[in-house]
């Protein structure tokens, strides 16, 4: 199982171990990449709890995405994840 983490400058640490093989794809960090760009300019957390809160939800959905994915494809390509973070809740 991939585990992200995530630390703040004061030392709080975030384990992410939701994601799964399917994530190991060519081109699914990409996907990762720019889904987190995109959640914190739209979201623009204030502070660094807050900007942990977002990166933290964010890789949630794209390791719930790309489990969907791999009910749906085999083998997963970083395309179907994407096709898939419509479906998640946010």
């Amino acid at each position: 199982m991939e585990s992200h983490n995530a630390a703040s400058a004061d030392g709080e640490l975030i384990v992410e171990d939701s994601g799964g093989p399917e994530l190991s794809t060519a081109g699914t960090g990409d996907i990762l990449a720019g889904l987190l760009g995109s959640m914190l300019a739209s979201w623009k957390p204030e502070n660094e709890s807050a900007v942990l809160d977002v990166l933290h939800k964010t890789v949630r959905m794209h390791a719930a995405a790309g489990k969907l994915a791999a009910k749906k494809y085999a083998p997963v390509t970083a395309t179907d994840v994407l096709e898939q973070l419509a479906k998640v809740d946010r």
